[in-house]
Formats: C-alpha cells, structure tokens, sequence
C-alpha cells in the first residue's frame, strides 16, 4: 500500500461521488447479490461495487469466506493497495477477527511479504498504540477512527489461540487449586456429620 494506492482511492470516490443516484444504488446492490457476493466483488476486481457496497452496510466487512477471512484478510495481499483503502474506509471489528487458521489480517499481509501493508494494518489492529504518531504509515485520521471503534468494541483480544487456550488452563488450575483448598462440598459435610 502506497501514496499511490490512496490516490486511487481518492480517484474512486471521486468517481462514485458523480455517479447517478440510481448507478450508485446498483453498485451498492452488489455487495447484497448473494452471502459471499462481497468476497467476489474482491475477486472481481470491481472497487466501485466494493467501496458502494461498504459505504452502504460496513457490516460487509464482518463476513467471513469458508476459511474465516473476512475482506480484509483478503485485502491484505492485494498488490495495489486499493482493496485495503476500502476495506478500511469504514471501520468495522475486522481487524480483530481471526480466519480458521488463526490468523489476523495483519498476520496475513506478513506471511505474503507485504511489509508496508502490515505496517498500516498494525495501525489499525493496535490503534491505541499509535494514536498519537505523527507521518506514520498510515493517516491519523484512520487511526483515530479505529482507535474510537477499539473503545466502543472494549478491549480486543488479539492473542494467538494458544495464548488463550494456556489462560483458560491457567484460570481451571486456579480454580481447582481453590476448590482443593476449600474441600468438596461432599468432605465438608462428612466433616460436619462427623463432628455431631
């Protein structure tokens, strides 16, 4: 993602924003066609559907395909740059959400070598970070829109599932060693029928 990915955004919205309100409605529509219609407008190449389709329901960017990718783990390894513009035009939990294999977009743009795409999506994956950088990789403006979804989504999980798995474990143990030190309710009876 580039200078030259954002102006090809801009170049779209400007675009878009001429259109006829009918064409505009059509291009919304797009995205409604059928339940993955949103992941083959990506597949298509078809920004103008994409960008009307999201303008119109953001939820959009919350579907998942069959292996959990939202759009904008798909975005993540477009070259252009210009599906990530619009799959982040919107902010949407999708940065939050891991595919069937664990991983968050960001992790995605990583594994394709897309450096500078993962650069922009750590800013909106960790927006509370970097709520304050200045020229950074990504405009501010975005990051604060991401950083005010963040606080009204409350706090993210973004760890790796073993990372949750081990605090689940951890928290059991706890609560078993507890229960150890307490007794059973069953040894605490017996105690008290033994007593009397």
């Amino acid at each position: 993602m580039s200078d030259q990915a954002q102006e090809r955004f801009e170049a779209l919205k400007a675009y878009f924003d001429k259109l006829p309100t009918k064409e505009k409605e059509r291009e919304a529509a797009k995205g409604q066609a059928h339940d993955g219609a949103v992941f083959d407008l990506i597949k298509n190449g078809d920004g103008v559907g994409l960008y009307a389709s999201v303008q119109k329901d953001p939820s959009l960017l919350e579907k998942q395909d069959e292996k959990g990718m939202t759009p904008l783990h798909w975005s993540a390894v477009d070259k252009s740059g210009l599906t990530y513009e619009i799959t982040t035009s919107q902010p949407s939990n999708a940065p939050w959400m891991r595919d069937n294999f664990d991983r968050l977009p960001m992790e995605v743009a990583k594994e394709a070598g897309r450096e500078q795409d993962q650069l922009k999506l750590e800013r909106v994956t960790y927006p509370q970070l970097f709520q304050q950088e200045k020229n950074g990789p990504e405009q501010s403006a975005k990051v604060s829109k991401y950083y005010k979804k963040h606080k009204e989504t409350g706090k993210t999980d973004t760890r790796d599932r073993e990372s949750r798995a081990l605090e689940r474990l951890k928290a059991k143990l706890n609560k078993l060693s507890q229960t150890k030190e307490l007794g059973s309710p069953k040894e605490k009876t017996k105690s008290k029928s033994r007593g009397r």
